[in-house]
């Protein structure tokens, strides 16, 4: 029984250890855009169209906390406008749409503003079937949205 307790407490400690830290991603509190890359960021993806999507016109859901996500890698920048995250690994369980997620991100620098010219976009799965959803969600969102359709 008492192993039982202890074990409940450490996992309620770990929890506790995994939040913090994240308290923005549900807090709402207002994440840096000096340069508005993050809301050019949101507006693009906000075009995108889902052939799955429940939504009117079949538009891409973007739910609050991926939109925080979002916020949090596009907004913050420095004086020059450049943004100072670069790199992002995300972890989030079974069911989260992280697959769309990836493949939204992926669309955003390929196709949208943030792309680079000759730039390269890489959406990382562990194995191939993982991969190939992605790409299919991406291709889904290229053939679903009419701006986007000469990119396919």
């Amino acid at each position: 029984m008492t192993k039982k307790s202890t074990r409940s407490r450490s996992s309620t400690s770990d929890h506790s250890a995994v939040m913090k830290g994240l308290e923005w991603l549900y807090d709402g509190s207002e994440i840096p855009d000096p340069h508005g890359r993050a809301e050019r960021a949101i507006r693009f993806l906000r075009l995108l169209k889902h052939s799955k999507s429940r939504l009117p016109a079949q538009q891409l859901q973007i739910d609050p906390w991926q939109e925080r996500i979002i916020r949090r890698i596009y907004g913050p920048s420095d004086e020059f406008g450049n943004r100072l995250i670069r790199q992002v690994y995300l972890q989030v369980g079974k069911g989260s749409r992280k697959t769309s997620l990836s493949a939204i991100l992926a669309a955003l620098h390929l196709v949208g503003p943030e792309r680079v010219n000759r730039g390269q976009s890489f959406v990382v799965a562990h194995a191939m079937e993982n991969a190939k959803e992605a790409y299919n969600e991406l291709e889904d969102i290229c053939t679903t949205t009419p701006q986007l359709e000469h990119v396919h």
